[in-house]
């Protein structure tokens, strides 16, 4: 990666991607070589472009020149100067100046609407070209909402010690009065009750009453299985409570594991600044040019350049999935380390930074094996998603096409099964490394076979967990997105410098939902860890898990007697 981005800085100009581009073909702003007309023209004094009345009174879309600054009123402009390719530096061609705006730092747009209606044909911005020049005038927005997010994670985490069983009982009573609830509506309404018919959703309305009583009695069935099934698996349920509340109160005694998430947040945001900055140099390397009468400029690559870039996307998925890795194992390890140190009543002593030199020093290749598994798959995703594009391009009617689509529909559940998989023994695995030191397969063996005899266990508490994850994931990526919206349209003047909110605000959801993923892991991973270790040492001491901690000990006490059965 290394060697393509020092190509790219040596050979490339992200300065053209992002430039407009005259009548002539030249980047308003810039020095460039016009190879079509063998002459290079210096528009750096020049850095506007500007659409020029020609003949008539309406600006003509395929006249436009480089002025050195935007007309401010209709008429007379003093002061304006146009680039001497197109008109002359006393004056642009025609001189029929009218009032403008400008837009992205770069665009003199008229203020009529019929004069943007007239030029509206070449004024179609394309995706990436926008998107670069929005994000340039909003990246330090993109930065304050980051922090914000991090503000809204440290609360959530800080929530969840004295939340976690009301909230966990309260979704198993708030599931049960649903599903009886809706079984009654359904009643009422097939029995021609005002109440049932006023409540029903408008999507039964034309449903048949006795479908209704079937669908009634359905929701209770379920709900009567439902009722059975929590009686079967209460003592399990009561122990995920207590796994997910350790999970707490390990954030508590070792409050430094919430530093990890930020930490390794801001070198994946500096990786990525890297990645970004590296790439668009990258593809400047293409052949940038204007041809066609356009504003902007397009860019050819060889196949060369192609494949380059496809490497260098593959790079950024092996590194982000490492970036994910690597902060998990350190929570993991900093959990285990805490775990077996509960018997003796004590809290360790630097658990965290213990951990990150083991993750970096002892078991990096480890973390790196199991971070290529995944970027392969999500490479694999990507090409699915290409081909998935190009078909839905074709003919709807096609036979082969529709079996095509067929196959790639199969192909991507498959791959998300796949990757669900992966993922799990990945977490897994981790947690064996950081417990017994083994190497990867070997430890990725014996904790697929550990969860495996105690699936049950494992499932609720997983089940449970990734309630909490989500929760989290949500309210810390729609607070923070909210806040980012509200400045981006209500404080300052970004508004009037990107060409439209959805890039920003995608952005925004981006580093709001990687920063809530990452806080979020902390408490999902220690969940995992921690019944892990628990099941480990029920099975060394026999069932007395005499390292874990006093709420789990609680639980083992209670329950040694009429032990749970593994599985």
């Amino acid at each position: 990666m290394i060697s393509f981005a020092i190509y790219g800085y040596q050979n490339g100009d992200p300065e053209l991607i992002a430039a407009t581009f005259n009548q002539d073909g030249n980047p308003c702003g810039l020095e460039y070589y016009n190879a079509k007309r063998n002459a290079t023209q210096d528009n750096r004094d020049y850095p506007y472009l500007y659409w020029y009345v020609d003949s008539g009174y309406l600006p003509d879309p395929y006249h436009t020149v480089c002025v050195n600054q935007c007309p401010t009123k209709d008429g007379d402009n003093p002061g304006i100067k146009c680039s001497d390719d197109v008109g002359d530096k006393d004056g642009c061609p025609g001189g029929n100046y009218y009032e403008t705006f400008v837009l992205a730092d770069r665009l003199c747009i008229p203020r009529s609407q019929e004069y943007i209606k007239n030029i509206s044909s070449v004024l179609s911005i394309s995706f990436w070209e926008s998107s670069i020049s929005d994000i340039e005038a909003t990246w330090y927005l993109i930065i304050i909402v980051g922090i914000i997010a991090l503000v809204i994670g440290f609360v959530y985490l800080a929530m969840m010690r004295f939340c976690s069983g009301v909230v966990t009982w309260g979704l198993i009573i708030l599931y049960f009065i649903a599903l009886v609830a809706f079984g009654a509506l359904c009643y009422l309404d097939s029995t021609g009750s005002d109440i049932g018919s006023h409540y029903t959703p408008s999507t039964l309305k034309s449903v048949s009453p006795s479908v209704l009583k079937w669908i009634s009695y359905g929701c209770w069935a379920v709900a009567a299985i439902s009722a059975l099934a929590l009686c079967i698996y209460f003592k399990k349920i009561q122990l995920a409570v207590a796994v997910l509340k350790c999970a707490s109160e390990f954030v508590e005694d070792v409050p430094t594991v919430l530093i990890v998430p930020p930490f390794f947040f801001l070198i994946s945001v500096g990786f990525y600044l890297y990645w970004v900055f590296s790439a668009v140099y990258i593809v400047s390397t293409g052949t940038i040019h204007s041809d066609d009468g356009g504003i902007f400029a397009d860019v050819k690559m060889t196949n060369g350049q192609e494949g380059m870039i496809a490497y260098y996307v593959f790079g950024l998925l092996w590194n982000h999935a490492f970036f994910v890795a690597l902060p998990q194992f350190v929570i993991i390890s900093a959990c285990c380390i805490w775990y077996f140190c509960q018997a003796d009543g004590k809290n360790p002593k630097s658990p965290v930074s213990k951990s990150l030199c083991r993750g970096l020093f002892l078991h990096m290749g480890s973390i790196a094996m199991g971070s290529f598994f995944i970027a392969v798959i999500d490479a694999l995703k990507l090409v699915l998603e290409y081909f998935e594009k190009h078909m839905a391009a074709a003919r709807e009617d096609n036979t082969a096409n529709c079996f095509g689509k067929y196959c790639l529909a199969c192909s991507n559940c498959c791959l998300d099964c796949f990757e669900r998989f992966v993922r799990f023994i990945n977490r897994h695995a981790y947690i064996q490394i950081a417990m017994t030191g083994e190497s990867f397969c070997k430890a990725a063996e014996d904790g697929f076979f550990l969860a495996l005899r105690n699936s049950t266990r494992f499932g609720i508490v997983h089940g449970i967990g990734a309630i909490f994850v989500f929760i989290g994931q949500l309210f810390i990526t729609l607070l923070s997105t909210f806040i980012g919206y509200l400045i981006l349209t209500k404080v300052g003047d970004f508004k009037e410098n990107i060409y439209s909110t959805t890039v920003p605000l995608l952005f925004f959801v981006l580093v709001s939902l990687i920063i809530g993923h990452t806080f979020m892991s902390v408490y999902g991973v220690s969940a995992d860890a921690i019944i892990h270790c628990f099941c480990m040492d029920e099975e060394i001491h026999e069932y007395g898990a005499r390292h874990a901690p006093k709420l789990l000990r609680q639980f083992v006490d209670k329950h040694v007697p009429q032990r749970l059965m593994s599985g």
